[in-house]
């Protein structure tokens, strides 16, 4: 599988002028999966690690054209700069009604064709069949509200208030993501509650 470097990911992040906010937690999410798959591969499974690293470090890089309200809220207080709007808008032109996930795989689908499948996948809320990378990126992104750790009630009530709907697809999701929770951690010797703590000692 072609993938890009951890230094060329990074590189991305200016490429695409991600706002530093988006990044913090894009690095959060990326040492915390990196951590968990390390420690599944330990327990005996097998994990692509590479494909953790680079999925989980890309998984947000176009969240900015996602974003309905790009200025300061009590969801998010940073100013983005021009040059970060600018970028904004010409991805939302370029992809009107794409998600970030589906942005990254219109983006990368040319150079790294795998690692783009594994961006919309892991990235898709209605995605039910994930693979050990893409359930180990989007289990930690579900964890990670800006650059903390959370658990999933915690993560799952930001959602609803944020992202408020009339149909009971949050109610609906959040089940699904604590059998995620199962299948990872009963390879583990610590509890959910104990994920941060656990990357932190390691």
């Amino acid at each position: 599988m072609k993938l890009p470097t951890h230094q060329q990911c990074l590189e991305l992040f200016d490429t695409y002028k991600v706002p530093l906010n988006i990044k913090e937690h894009c690095l959060k999410v990326n040492k915390i999966a990196v951590f968990l798959a390390k420690k599944l591969q330990e327990s005996g499974v097998k994990i692509n690690l590479d494909v953790v690293d680079r999925g989980s470090l890309l998984h947000d890089l176009f969240k900015i054209a996602a974003i309905e309200n790009p200025y300061p809220n009590k969801f998010h207080k940073r100013a983005f700069t021009p040059e970060e709007l600018a970028m904004r808008e010409r991805l939302r032109q370029k992809y009107p009604g794409k998600f970030e996930n589906e942005i990254a795989y219109e983006e990368l689908k040319e150079p790294y064709p795998k690692l783009a499948l594994v961006l919309k996948k892991e990235g898709d809320p209605y995605n039910r069949t994930r693979n050990w990378e893409e359930s180990i990126i989007h289990y930690v992104d579900m964890r990670t509200l800006r650059d903390d750790i959370v658990s999933l009630d915690a993560r799952f009530a930001y959602f609803e208030e944020k992202y408020k709907r009339d149909d009971p697809f949050w109610s609906d999701y959040l089940p699904y993501c604590r059998q995620e929770e199962k299948k990872i951690f009963q390879h583990l010797s610590f509890k959910p509650e104990d994920l941060d703590k656990a990357c932190g000692e390691a």
